[in-house]
Parts: structure tokens; C-alpha cells; sequence
């Protein structure tokens, strides 16, 4: 008989991976998932063995009774919703305008299961955030994996006792702050942000973490600038990026 941690285990591989295949079956909720995911194995035990769209369709069978139009996945869609501005917020600057992503359900929804990747729910302590479209995805992606959210902001905007870091950025200069009891030592952590630039945002946040004795795992992008080269200052430290220019 498995255990009762086997069986939560498994139930949530299944469930990653049925998303990967059909990531708006999560619109009904994570509980409805899950108890359509026991249903639909429970009347048929094969269709665990039968493949990633087998079980994903009949899972949405179970979900939706009426036939669903073909949903847009995948990065290439995620890369179609972002818009380029050009000329801010200063001239020269080409900015990437991530709120048409945000503003689709669907996407949105993919963008941080990619952010998350292999790791599994309550594999991770914390899941922080840097000041502001961080706090987006990290916020969403602590949700997912059952874990805290913590945020890394601009010096003066948090009310206890800080850690601060400052750093040089693409539009100039800037000081980031965190509280010094926010995470405990040792825990496991996600960075997330929506850019990687020059870097100095990432590693000021990477440097006041260190000073939590905090163990990080990896730090996730949306989108990697890679002309900037930002990436060489992260030395180390895994680094994921879903879409680079």
C-alpha cells in the first residue's frame, strides 16, 4: 500500500504534468483538478500508463462536458503577448510590456508554471519576489508550490528592520531592502523576477539574501536581455530564463 506521502506525491506529478499538456484545465481550481484526476482514475486505472493526452483529455471530459476551442501554449505564445514600447521610459530603451501576458488568463497561468519548472510543491521554504513585477509571478508562484512569499523592495517602503544592497541599474541608480527576519537560515528558496537586464537588480538581491544564510536554488526570469550580459553576474547560481532578446 503506498503511503499517504507517496500518494500526495504522485498526485501532484500527475498534476504538473497533465498542466504542461492542457494548462487551462487549471481554471476550474486546483481542488476540482484534483478530485477529477482521482475520478477519472479511479474508473479507469490504465489511463495512468496511456500518456500525458489521453489522461489530459479525459480529465477536461470530466471538467468541461462541451468541447473547448484549442488554447495558445507554449513560450512562442508567451513571447506573441508581450508587447515591445519603444523609447521607455527613456529614450533608447526598448521595454518590454508584459501586461497583455498578465492580462490572458491562460498565459499568465503558464508563464509561472515554466517560472516554477521540476520543482514540486512543498519543495520550497519561500518563493521571493523583487520590487515591483516580481511580486507578480512570485506571489502566484508561492501559491503553487505551498510556499511563503517574500518580498525584496525599494529602500524606505518596508516598516521593521532592514538589510539593504545598493546597486547600479540600466536607468541609474537604485537601493533594495529586505527584512531581516523575513526568511529563517537554511530555507529553500525561489528568486523570481520578470527581467534580467544588467544584472544589478538580480545580484544586489541575491547579496541581501546571503546576508539570511538562506540556500538558493535558482533564480527564475520571464524574459533575459542577453545582450546585456546580466547573466555573468549571477556567478553560481542556476538561472532560468523563458524568453531572451
Amino acid at each position: 500500500m503506498r503511503s499517504s506521502h507517496s500518494s500526495k506525491a504522485a498526485l501532484a506529478a500527475t498534476i504538473r504534468v497533465v498542466l504542461k499538456h492542457d494548462p487551462r484545465l487549471a481554471e476550474r481550481g486546483r481542488v476540482a483538478l484534483t478530485n477529477a484526476i482521482r475520478e477519472v482514475l479511479e474508473h479507469d486505472p490504465m489511463l495512468a500508463d496511456a500518456g500525458n493526452a489521453a489522461l489530459a483529455a479525459a480529465i477536461r471530459k470530466t471538467l468541461w462536458p462541451i468541447t473547448l476551442p484549442p488554447v495558445a501554449s507554449g513560450k512562442a505564445a508567451l513571447a506573441a503577448a508581450i508587447r515591445n514600447v519603444p523609447d521607455f521610459p527613456k529614450r533608447g530603451i526598448q521595454f518590454k510590456d508584459i501586461t497583455p501576458l498578465l492580462a490572458d488568463a491562460s498565459l499568465f497561468r503558464q508563464s509561472v508554471d515554466l517560472l516554477i519548472g521540476d520543482h514540486p510543491p512543498c519543495s520550497i521554504d519561500a518563493v521571493v519576489g523583487i520590487d515591483a513585477r516580481g511580486f507578480i509571478f512570485a506571489a502566484a508562484a508561492a501559491l503553487q508550490l505551498n510556499a511563503g512569499f517574500v518580498p525584496i523592495r525599494k529602500k524606505g517602503k518596508l516598516p521593521y528592520k532592514t538589510h539593504e544592497q545598493s546597486y547600479e541599474l540600466e536607468y541609474g541608480a537604485n537601493t533594495l531592502a529586505i527584512h531581516t527576519d523575513a526568511i529563517q537560515p537554511g530555507s529553500r528558496v525561489l528568486l523570481i523576477d520578470d527581467l534580467l537586464a544588467t544584472g544589478g537588480t538580480a545580484a544586489a538581491a541575491v547579496a541581501l539574501l546571503g546576508k539570511l544564510n538562506i540556500n538558493l536554488l535558482e533564480i527564475s526570469f520571464l524574459i533575459e536581455l542577453e545582450f546585456l550580459q546580466g547573466r555573468s553576474k549571477l556567478h553560481g547560481i542556476p538561472v532560468r530564463s523563458l524568453l531572451t532578446y
